[in-house]
Formats: structure tokens, sequence, C-alpha cells
């Protein structure tokens, strides 16, 4: 199941890549990335895609840090960190225990399966930030209020338009599924990570 989570997430990014006609080299070794993805990601494709993609979406000196406070990084980790909130109420709503993780398992992380079932949708908040934030801003009321509002925007999950909360709570009852069956082919997801 990790295996394919990586894969959906790495295949989404590079949705986001394409729909912003960035290079397609990058591209094209974001798809060869996807597809060499092991059981447990043990060679690391998706940490490898991450770096890359981020360069390509935000520039060759963007570097990814969570307790940044560049503009970029404000906005990705505020957008996670609300994505990250709708993922567990999905996720404990179903029953789920949000410490019981497939890929990541850190002890002191309460959050551990949140964090595995939101990685699918993270390109949603990686394209509003592309396209709503610039360089030299500040992360504003206005802006988090924008960000918060592309919850209910669109996106493709099992052949149909739903919103992004919709899309959370179907992508988890598919995980319970795909889970229950052994069968990852159950496993409903978001086609593109494109939300309009």
């Amino acid at each position: 199941m990790w295996k394919k989570i990586v894969q959906i997430k790495i295949y989404n990014q590079t949705s986001i890549l394409k729909l912003l006609k960035k290079n397609p080299e990058v591209i094209q070794r974001m798809i060869q990335f996807a597809n060499s993805v092991e059981p447990g990601d043990a060679t690391n494709r998706e940490g490898i895609a991450a770096s890359l993609y981020f360069k390509e979406l935000l520039g060759d000196s963007f570097r990814r840090e969570r307790g940044a406070v560049d503009a970029f990084n404000s906005a990705l980790n505020y957008g996670y960190i609300v994505l990250r909130s709708c993922v567990a109420r999905a996720v404990t709503a179903h029953g789920l225990h949000p410490a019981l993780g497939i890929g990541h398992r850190n002890q002191y992380n309460a959050f551990n399966l949140v964090d595995d079932c939101m990685e699918v949708f993270r390109p949603v908040i990686d394209l509003w930030v592309v396209l709503s934030v610039k360089e030299e801003d500040y992360l504003t009321r206005e802006m988090k209020q924008q960000l918060i509002a592309r919850l209910s925007a669109k996106i493709n999950i099992g052949g149909q338009k739903q919103t992004v909360l919709n899309a959370i709570d179907l992508f988890i009852q598919s995980f319970i599924k795909a889970m229950n069956n052994r069968d990852v082919d159950l496993l409903q997801y978001p086609a593109d990570g494109i939300a309009i």
C-alpha cells in the first residue's frame, strides 16, 4: 500500500508540472521515479522525486524546509497543516487509529496514518502555492482563507468530480476497503492532484 501511495503522489506531482508546462525532461524523470518505486520505498524515490519536483516548481534556489519562514515554505506549511487536519478528521471518523501508519512509523508521531494518507493530496496545496504566492509575499489572512477555500474545489477521484474534502473521505473509505481485502486496486485516489 505504501508503494502505491508514493507512486500516486509522484504521478500527481507530475500532473502539476505538466499543467504548468514545466521541463518535459524533468516530467519524464518524475514518471521514471514513480515507475521504479519499490515496496516500502526502499530506494527513497519519494524523497528524490520531491527534491526534483520542488526545484522545478519553485526554482533551483528553493529548499523545502518545515521551519523556514520564506513565503513559499510558510504557505506550504500552512496548507499542509490544514490538509492534515482534514485527513485526521476523516481517519478518526472512519474508526482508524491515526498513529498506526504504513509508511510513517515515528513512535513520537500520533498521526502517522494521517501523514500517510495525506500524501496523495499534497499536490493540491502545491498548485495553490505556485499560483497564488509570490516570493516577497507575507501569508496574509486573505491568502489563508483562499487556501482553505481550495478544499471546496473539485478534483477527479473514482471517475467523478468531488470536492477535495469529499475526495479525502472517499480515499479513506477505499483505503479501508483495500486494506481489508488486501487489494491496492480498490484504492480510489485523486487522478491528477489538480483541484479546480
